[in-house]
């Protein structure tokens, strides 16, 4: 007695490394690609629990504890983008990017997608983004014929008394897109596919942008 059935699954999803986190406890773990949690001896740039998802599925459970609105690393950037795209929208809140990203090629689910926009700011701090690839027809998880691609897909501020502000962003020569047959409407851009009702300032794009069918 006194003890709680754990299940394989429960690994494999990030639900233990959640739970060993709560007593100050450092872990981390990339579903997808980590089974179990890894235990970090960097508890100054990993902070507490760092779950992001590999590849990002936007229709299962993310475990997480406090988010402070600071990004460290790239996994606490998936960890951001999959709380966005899960329900929490930062209204009035202000993102600090404190690092550089490398997301080593991978194929990037944006930040905000139909259905659930970023609403707060996110300052770049004139941080760089490295060989992020953006595929223009990834479906989102989304039913929508639209598709918002880019390092932010959707962002959208439906508040009066909230500005959103895009700032200081440095998109590498390293970054591409990707493109492949769609019949729907894309809207893209390496910054932010879609932005309404905001700001975007001082954010410099060096990658280029090519779409053919060569996919």
């Amino acid at each position: 007695t006194g003890y709680n059935t754990i299940r394989k699954e429960d690994f494999n999803n990030g639900k233990v490394c959640y739970g060993l986190n709560t007593n100050g406890t450092y872990f981390y773990q990339i579903i997808g690609m980590d089974a179990y949690p890894v235990l970090t001896n960097n508890n100054s740039t990993i902070k507490r629990l760092t779950i992001s998802m590999h590849p990002s599925p936007l229709d299962e459970f993310y475990y997480n504890n406090d988010f402070d609105g600071n990004i460290y690393s790239y996994y606490d950037l998936c960890l951001f983008r999959n709380l966005v795209n899960s329900g929490t929208n930062f209204l009035g809140k202000t993102i600090n990017l404190l690092c550089d990203i490398d997301m080593n090629g991978d194929e990037w689910i944006p930040i905000g997608v139909n259905g659930y926009p970023f609403r707060g700011s996110f300052n770049g701090n004139n941080h760089v983004i490295k060989n992020m690839v953006l595929r223009l027809n990834l479906s989102l998880g989304t039913t929508s014929s639209q598709r918002y691609i880019g390092l932010f897909g959707l962002v959208d501020n439906t508040s009066q008394t909230s500005n959103i502000l895009i700032r200081d962003i440095i998109i590498d020569k390293s970054c591409q897109m990707k493109y492949a047959s769609y019949s729907g409407l894309i809207y893209c851009s390496y910054v932010v596919g879609y932005l309404s009702k905001g700001t975007i300032d001082n954010c410099k794009v060096y990658a280029n942008v090519n779409l053919n069918n060569n996919y």
